[in-house]
């Protein structure tokens, strides 16, 4: 079901924002270990930017079956 298919997406979406905010906050706290703290927000900069990027390149027609909605008709 596409409602489905869009909920899960949205929630994975939510989850990976969580976690890019967990990684900045991790960062800021070891912020005295520079090596660390780097690796941290490189980490949470790549989930916050390719997270939309892999997200987007997903198509619904890989779960949606669209039928006849797709079919147009002449008048």
């Amino acid at each position: 079901d596409a409602s489905l298919v869009l909920v899960l997406m949205e929630a994975t979406f939510v989850a990976l924002m969580w976690l890019a905010l967990w990684f900045s906050f991790k960062a800021f706290r070891d912020w005295d270990d520079y090596r660390r703290s780097r690796r941290m927000l490189l980490i949470g900069w790549l989930i916050t930017f390719l997270g939309p990027i892999i997200f987007s390149c997903i198509s619904l027609r890989f779960f949606v079956d669209y039928g006849e909605a797709g079919s147009t008709s002449k008048a």
